[in-house]
């Protein structure tokens, strides 16, 4: 959940990740990987959502655009994702 408790985001097999506007049910955005998404956080201000995937990465996406921000290659899957709680990283 987004921490004003807006919107929902959910981690899939069909390689997406997906924000959900809690209110309506209605997808909002649909954001693609290459693999399997396995974990998602919102950052503290809503702004950023870092998903964590089968294909190796943790990828931050803007929230508003859909774009991605910045990717994070891994060794090995990543199982989880957060933001630090003062939002820096």
């Amino acid at each position: 959940f987004s921490a004003d408790g807006r919107f929902l985001c959910t981690g899939s097999c069909d390689k997406t990740a997906r924000i959900f506007d809690v209110v309506t049910g209605k997808e909002v955005k649909r954001l693609k990987q290459d693999d399997e998404v396995l974990a998602a956080a919102f950052s503290a201000d809503g702004r950023f959502l870092c998903t964590g995937s089968c294909d190796k990465t943790a990828r931050i996406f803007d929230v508003v655009t859909g774009k991605e921000v910045k990717r994070l290659k891994q060794d090995d899957e990543v199982l989880a994702a957060a933001f630090s709680a003062d939002g820096r990283f």
